[in-house]
């Protein structure tokens, strides 16, 4: 009896000898930014010895398992991996009325930054005043470059005349939870562009203000007050006619020139999106 037992455990342990030496160690690269759906995807389709995990610290997924689930987990990849599209946004913001001087109040064109922070971007931009006056208006161009469903700034306006409104504003719709006391504030859209079938971009503009706060940057972000635009790829669009939220953006689309002159602002966004590199490398 013991010694077929002992032959018992020694089939087994031969077995898995047998199936550790067909696992097969392998890694690819991540362009996803949600690479967590992919690992759940993985895990989902894959025997149940395969073991998929994520390194942050190298931008990779890590799959161990037999020959098949590698083949099965380079198709996947292939297909769930494919790097996400940019989109360009060519914004104007014209200040109307006054004279030749150009607004204080609007950043120009500057550096796009795009920074990786785990498994999401984020898109910095450090600009540089540059406009063009015209007889009535002042005249500011600012690119971005943001990634598909990632996030852009739009400055508006480094002076905000109605910043004592819009802050009583937020605080009775909810968004601002405790008094605090803004300096330096500014107005801008976090502007978000996914790519739609057939060449469109869906846009989402949330209004927001930025300050100092003893020190630190502090935001109020008007999330219930986004507004959409869908444009075709290389159209312009202008942004107007915002419903219900009229009143609001009648106070927040306001800069303020050299001479402490109220002027309203008016943006056009133009959307260019651009062409990915693809390529899964397993390792």
């Amino acid at each position: 009896m013991r010694k077929a037992i002992a032959h018992v455990w020694c089939a087994l342990f031969m077995c898995a000898l047998t199936a550790s030496a067909d696992l097969i160690a392998r890694s690819y690269p991540v362009t996803s930014p949600k690479p967590e759906e992919i690992v759940a995807t993985l895990r989902d389709v894959m025997s149940d010895q395969a073991r998929v995990t994520y390194q942050a610290s190298s931008g990779r997924i890590v799959v161990v398992g037999t020959e098949q689930d590698q083949s099965l987990a380079s198709q996947l990849m292939e297909a769930m991996n494919a790097p996400a599209r940019n989109v360009r946004l060519d914004v104007v913001i014209r200040q109307a009325g006054g004279e030749t001087d150009t607004g204080a109040s609007v950043d120009g064109e500057g550096e796009v930054i795009v920074t990786r922070q785990g498994s999401s971007y984020k898109v910095r931009m450090n600009p540089n005043m540059r406009g063009r006056s015209g007889a009535e208006d002042s005249i500011s161009m600012q690119t971005l470059l943001v990634q598909d469903g990632s996030e852009g700034t739009i400055f508006v306006g480094q002076e905000v005349p109605y910043v004592q409104w819009l802050y009583e504003f937020g605080r009775t719709a909810g968004y601002i939870q405790q008094d605090v006391e803004l300096r330096r504030v500014g107005a801008s859209l976090v502007a978000c562009p996914r790519v739609l079938p057939g060449g469109l971009v869906d846009i989402t503009l949330t209004p927001e203000l930025s300050g100092l706060v003893d020190g630190r940057i502090d935001r109020i972000r008007y999330t219930r007050l986004a507004t959409h635009v869908v444009v075709a790829d290389g159209a312009t669009v202008e942004l107007g006619g915002f419903g219900e939220n009229r009143e609001f953006y009648e106070k927040f689309l306001v800069g303020v020139d050299r001479r402490g002159m109220r002027r309203s602002v008016r943006i056009s966004l133009t959307p260019r999106i651009q062409k990915p590199t693809a390529g899964v490398d397993a390792r």
